[in-house]
Protein backbone atom coordinates (compact mmCIF):
# COMPACT_ATOMS: atom_id res chain seq x y z
CA UNK A 1 0.00 0.00 0.00
CA UNK A 2 1.11 3.36 -1.04
CA UNK A 3 2.08 6.07 1.88
CA UNK A 4 -0.39 9.32 1.61
CA UNK A 5 1.22 12.65 0.96
CA UNK A 6 3.85 14.02 3.52
CA UNK A 7 3.17 17.81 4.70
CA UNK A 8 5.45 19.89 4.95
CA UNK A 9 6.35 23.57 6.24
CA UNK A 10 8.17 25.98 4.03
CA UNK A 11 9.42 28.82 5.25
CA UNK A 12 10.55 31.31 2.51
CA UNK A 13 10.33 32.08 -1.35
CA UNK A 14 13.45 30.02 -1.58
CA UNK A 15 11.75 26.66 -0.61
CA UNK A 16 13.59 25.72 2.08
CA UNK A 17 11.18 23.36 4.09
CA UNK A 18 10.32 22.03 7.87
CA UNK A 19 9.15 18.61 6.57
CA UNK A 20 6.41 16.64 8.66
CA UNK A 21 6.14 12.68 7.85
CA UNK A 22 6.51 9.59 9.00
CA UNK A 23 9.28 8.68 9.18
CA UNK A 24 12.39 8.11 7.05
CA UNK A 25 11.96 11.29 5.07
CA UNK A 26 14.49 13.42 2.80
CA UNK A 27 16.11 16.71 3.69
CA UNK A 28 15.01 18.94 0.53
CA UNK A 29 17.05 22.35 0.18
CA UNK A 30 16.42 25.33 -1.76
CA UNK A 31 14.78 23.54 -4.67
CA UNK A 32 12.42 21.64 -2.43
CA UNK A 33 8.90 20.75 -3.63
CA UNK A 34 6.76 23.04 -1.60
CA UNK A 35 4.65 25.89 -2.54
CA UNK A 36 5.25 29.66 -1.87
CA UNK A 37 4.96 30.97 1.92
CA UNK A 38 4.43 34.08 3.77
CA UNK A 39 6.75 34.39 5.86
CA UNK A 40 10.70 32.79 6.89
CA UNK A 41 11.22 30.89 10.15
CA UNK A 42 13.59 32.87 12.90
CA UNK A 43 17.10 32.47 12.16
CA UNK A 44 17.93 31.76 15.58
CA UNK A 45 15.21 28.90 15.58
CA UNK A 46 16.08 26.04 18.23
CA UNK A 47 15.00 22.67 18.70
CA UNK A 48 13.12 24.21 21.88
CA UNK A 49 11.42 26.89 20.50
CA UNK A 50 10.83 25.20 17.22
CA UNK A 51 9.50 21.54 19.01
CA UNK A 52 7.72 23.29 21.78
CA UNK A 53 4.94 24.66 19.47
CA UNK A 54 4.24 21.57 18.87
CA UNK A 55 1.65 20.00 21.50
CA UNK A 56 -1.21 17.28 21.10
CA UNK A 57 0.32 15.77 17.93
CA UNK A 58 2.91 13.05 18.34
CA UNK A 59 6.16 11.32 19.28
CA UNK A 60 9.20 13.29 16.86
CA UNK A 61 10.97 10.30 15.32
CA UNK A 62 13.36 13.11 14.21
CA UNK A 63 14.17 17.05 13.95
CA UNK A 64 16.59 18.90 11.86
CA UNK A 65 17.66 22.12 11.32
CA UNK A 66 20.10 24.40 9.02
CA UNK A 67 21.00 27.82 10.21
CA UNK A 68 20.48 30.63 7.55
CA UNK A 69 23.36 31.14 4.83
CA UNK A 70 23.05 34.37 3.70
CA UNK A 71 25.75 34.21 1.31
CA UNK A 72 23.37 31.89 -0.91
CA UNK A 73 20.45 34.58 -0.31
CA UNK A 74 19.04 32.60 2.47
CA UNK A 75 18.17 34.98 5.54
CA UNK A 76 16.30 32.60 7.79
CA UNK A 77 16.96 29.56 9.38
CA UNK A 78 15.18 25.77 8.21
CA UNK A 79 14.51 22.88 9.51
CA UNK A 80 12.36 19.60 9.40
CA UNK A 81 10.12 17.45 11.51
CA UNK A 82 9.76 13.71 11.39
CA UNK A 83 7.36 11.98 13.49
CA UNK A 84 6.99 8.25 14.21
CA UNK A 85 3.46 7.37 12.33
CA UNK A 86 1.11 8.44 9.89
CA UNK A 87 -1.75 9.37 12.16
CA UNK A 88 0.43 12.16 13.69
CA UNK A 89 1.27 13.32 10.56
CA UNK A 90 -2.45 13.74 9.57
CA UNK A 91 -3.23 15.50 12.52
CA UNK A 92 -0.76 17.58 12.43
CA UNK A 93 -1.78 18.56 8.29
CA UNK A 94 -5.47 19.20 9.33
CA UNK A 95 -4.74 21.10 12.01
CA UNK A 96 -1.64 23.53 10.10
CA UNK A 97 -2.19 22.30 6.79
CA UNK A 98 -3.12 24.69 3.92
CA UNK A 99 -6.16 23.69 2.89
CA UNK A 100 -6.30 21.11 5.98
CA UNK A 101 -9.71 21.15 7.97
CA UNK A 102 -8.75 23.83 10.58
CA UNK A 103 -5.76 25.47 9.15
CA UNK A 104 -4.75 26.86 12.65
CA UNK A 105 -1.70 29.37 12.64
CA UNK A 106 1.72 27.40 13.11
CA UNK A 107 3.83 29.69 15.36
CA UNK A 108 7.12 29.18 16.16
CA UNK A 109 8.70 31.60 18.56
CA UNK A 110 6.24 34.75 17.17
CA UNK A 111 6.86 34.15 13.65
CA UNK A 112 3.97 32.61 11.52
CA UNK A 113 5.01 29.83 8.81
CA UNK A 114 2.47 27.95 6.12
CA UNK A 115 2.14 24.11 6.02
CA UNK A 116 1.84 22.37 2.55
CA UNK A 117 1.37 19.49 0.74
CA UNK A 118 4.78 17.17 -0.25
CA UNK A 119 4.76 14.52 -2.59
CA UNK A 120 6.82 12.55 -0.96
CA UNK A 121 6.10 9.13 0.23
CA UNK A 122 7.41 7.91 3.39
CA UNK A 123 6.74 4.72 5.92
CA UNK A 124 5.87 4.79 9.39
CA UNK A 125 8.67 4.13 12.01
CA UNK A 126 7.47 0.90 14.03
CA UNK A 127 9.49 1.72 17.38
CA UNK A 128 6.16 1.57 19.70
CA UNK A 129 8.00 2.04 22.80
CA UNK A 130 10.38 4.76 21.98
CA UNK A 131 10.81 8.09 21.89
CA UNK A 132 13.55 11.41 21.79
CA UNK A 133 12.93 11.35 25.35
CA UNK A 134 15.65 9.57 27.41
CA UNK A 135 14.86 8.82 31.27
CA UNK A 136 18.18 8.01 33.48
CA UNK A 137 17.52 7.32 37.31
CA UNK A 138 19.65 6.60 40.10
CA UNK A 139 21.34 7.53 43.20
CA UNK A 140 21.55 11.15 43.16
CA UNK A 141 25.07 10.69 44.26
CA UNK A 142 25.57 8.41 41.52
CA UNK A 143 24.29 11.06 38.73
CA UNK A 144 25.80 13.60 37.36
CA UNK A 145 23.76 15.49 34.78
CA UNK A 146 26.86 17.94 33.90
CA UNK A 147 29.47 14.76 33.19
CA UNK A 148 26.40 12.89 31.31
CA UNK A 149 25.77 15.91 28.88
CA UNK A 150 29.76 15.77 28.49
CA UNK A 151 29.49 11.77 27.75
CA UNK A 152 26.76 12.51 25.14
CA UNK A 153 28.52 15.50 23.03
CA UNK A 154 31.60 13.19 23.10
CA UNK A 155 29.82 9.96 22.02
CA UNK A 156 27.66 11.22 19.21
CA UNK A 157 26.18 14.68 17.46
CA UNK A 158 23.19 15.56 19.12
CA UNK A 159 20.72 18.63 19.75
CA UNK A 160 19.43 19.28 23.04
CA UNK A 161 15.38 20.61 23.51
CA UNK A 162 15.66 20.97 27.70
CA UNK A 163 16.79 18.84 30.59
CA UNK A 164 14.24 17.78 33.94
CA UNK A 165 15.61 16.80 36.71
CA UNK A 166 12.95 15.40 39.17
CA UNK A 167 14.01 15.55 42.99
CA UNK A 168 15.43 13.12 44.82
CA UNK A 169 13.00 10.29 46.20
CA UNK A 170 13.07 7.69 49.06
CA UNK A 171 15.58 7.01 51.44
CA UNK A 172 17.98 6.34 48.80
CA UNK A 173 18.03 9.68 47.15
CA UNK A 174 16.97 8.23 43.72
CA UNK A 175 17.16 10.89 40.97
CA UNK A 176 15.19 10.68 37.47
CA UNK A 177 16.38 13.23 34.94
CA UNK A 178 14.71 13.19 31.87
CA UNK A 179 16.99 14.09 28.65
CA UNK A 180 14.87 15.87 25.89
CA UNK A 181 16.50 15.29 22.32
CA UNK A 182 15.98 17.30 19.36
CA UNK A 183 15.41 13.73 17.88
CA UNK A 184 15.08 9.77 18.48
CA UNK A 185 17.30 8.94 15.61
CA UNK A 186 20.84 8.68 16.02
CA UNK A 187 20.27 11.13 19.64
CA UNK A 188 18.39 9.12 22.36
CA UNK A 189 18.43 5.77 20.72
CA UNK A 190 22.18 5.99 21.00
CA UNK A 191 22.14 7.78 24.09
CA UNK A 192 20.24 4.54 25.75
CA UNK A 193 22.63 2.06 23.86
CA UNK A 194 25.37 4.23 25.68
CA UNK A 195 23.65 3.76 29.24
CA UNK A 196 21.82 0.78 28.66
CA UNK A 197 23.18 -1.77 31.25
CA UNK A 198 25.61 0.46 33.03
CA UNK A 199 25.55 -0.26 37.10
CA UNK A 200 23.32 1.76 38.83
CA UNK A 201 21.76 3.35 36.21
CA UNK A 202 18.34 2.06 35.11
CA UNK A 203 17.19 3.90 31.34
CA UNK A 204 14.19 3.99 29.56
CA UNK A 205 12.24 6.67 27.10
CA UNK A 206 9.48 8.74 28.32
CA UNK A 207 6.60 10.62 27.04
CA UNK A 208 7.28 13.31 24.37
CA UNK A 209 5.79 16.36 25.09
CA UNK A 210 4.99 16.93 21.29
CA UNK A 211 2.81 14.13 21.50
Amino acid sequence: MTPPETPVLSNGEMRRTVEVARGGSRWFGPTGLSGPARTDLPANTTVHTLLGAIRNIGRIYCSVISPPNPQRGLPSAAAKVVFFDQNAAQLFWDRYGRGGRQQLPFVVDNVEAIVHRNRVRVEAQNYRRCSRVLCVSGRETLIDVNALVQEFQESFCSEMDQILVRPAEGPDGILIVEFHFGSFRCQSQTGYRLLHGREGFDVWFGRDPCE
